[in-house]
């Protein structure tokens, strides 16, 4: 038996979770300006000291695919290590597509009526944007600033594979459980196996022709979303009373993420690390920061900071900013509307992002708000009482 939970343990809902999503949008957002002005040179705009800051921009993604693992395996997590029943996986899968699907249709489709009308004389690659296939043929993956589509959406592709992959990782766990092995260890064997598996396919490319086609897909991405996914665990545990977070622990996982960013980045920018090395240990710094935030003494200061209101509030509408601003911004490239260069960066950036949350603000109220709506009145993926034929002793 574990102690009866509190509504607000049981709550899907963390405070600083939406700063997190608002912070990596805007990282995003901020790097696509950024590097633009040069983008055949792979290289942006000299902005002084902030330069290396804007060039890591692109880190927002890897803080995505961190929070992805941790808030969608929480549940199922929570049901092993408390040994109640899965979630239903009938209402988490409903809950993901009024989540993805319907703001990533409304902006795909408008960006292919008003800024990519080639995209309508190609059925079969919209079709494909539409289902998250893109990834999948070469010719149809749009690079930032050319081709068609959403080009931010590789992100979306490797999201929806784990997705998939997710409810049968958690039956791994679930069934480890009921064989004896211990609920925390059967817990963390779902986000182990992710880890091993996704730092050993960052070998493939080396050893393969695959290339970018590869280093764009799940399995090189693996490792991130299980960094979340053991945060997930931990934040079980916490919520229990099992794992004690002191002070000088807090004091640690901060200091352990600023260390592993900067000393990341000295080497990367020192030629010793390959982007896809930098990016995973990246990530490493961004579950490290999630960690802080959702292992907190009572609504400690980073919290506090974190639910600040207009961090909240663009953290509701980051999806919608993730999918507006590169097709924005390349339209206007195209029609001469960016002023470009270092002078001109800060202009950009000021202009594309007032478009942006304009766009992802109607996009949210009178798109994703109504999906959500629809989400929340199925209720919290959260698992249920054990019925006796899932005990451990159950034949």
């Amino acid at each position: 038996m574990t102690r009866p939970r509190s509504a607000a343990e049981a709550s899907p809902r963390l405070e600083g979770i939406e700063a997190l999503r608002a912070l990596a949008a805007l990282g995003v957002l901020s790097w696509h300006v950024w590097s633009h002005p040069v983008v055949d040179s792979n290289y942006g705009v000299s902005v002084g000291p902030l330069t290396k800051l804007f060039d890591n921009g692109r880190a927002g993604v890897a803080m995505f695919f961190v929070l992805s693992g941790f808030l969608l395996y929480r549940p199922f997590a929570a049901a092993i290590v408390r040994g109640t029943r899965c979630p239903s996986i009938r209402r988490y899968f409903i809950n993901r597509v009024l989540r993805i699907l319907p703001a990533y249709w409304v902006v795909l489709l408008v960006v292919a009526a008003c800024f990519q009308r080639g995209l309508l004389d190609r059925p079969l690659q919209l079709l494909a944007n539409m289902l998250f296939l893109q990834d999948f043929v070469p010719s149809y993956v749009p690079g930032v600033f050319t081709g068609y589509g959403i080009a931010p959406a590789w992100s979306l592709c490797v999201e929806v594979i784990f997705y998939l992959a997710l409810p049968l990782l958690a039956l791994v766990g679930l069934k480890l459980y009921r064989r004896g092995v211990a609920p925390t260890a059967a817990a963390l064997a779902p986000p182990a196996l992710m880890l091993v598996s996704g730092v050993v396919s960052l070998e493939v490319p080396r050893a393969t022709h695959l290339g970018a086609l590869w280093e764009m897909g799940f399995p090189d991405h693996m490792h991130w979303f299980a960094l979340g996914m053991f945060v997930a665990v931990a934040r079980v545990l916490y919520e229990d009373g099992r794992l004690k977070v002191t002070r000088a622990l807090r004091i640690s996982i901060g200091g352990a993420a600023i260390i592993i960013a900067a000393g990341t980045l000295k080497l990367a920018y020192g030629g010793t690390l390959r982007f896809e090395e930098e990016e995973s240990l990246l990530s490493v710094s961004c579950a490290l920061v999630l960690a802080l935030v959702v292992l907190p003494p009572a609504r400690s200061l980073l919290v506090r900071m974190l639910a600040w209101p207009p961090f909240v509030y663009l953290g509701l509408i980051s999806y919608s900013i993730f999918l507006w601003h590169e097709p924005v911004l390349r339209f206007l490239r195209e029609q001469g509307l960016t002023a470009g260069g270092t002078a001109g960066f800060g202009l950009d950036l000021v202009t594309l992002t007032a478009i942006t949350l304009v766009l992802a603000t109607l996009t949210y109220v009178l798109v994703e708000r109504p999906a959500l709506s629809a989400k929340d009145a199925l209720g919290p993926v959260q698992p249920r009482p054990e019925p006796a034929e899932w005990s451990r002793s159950a034949p």
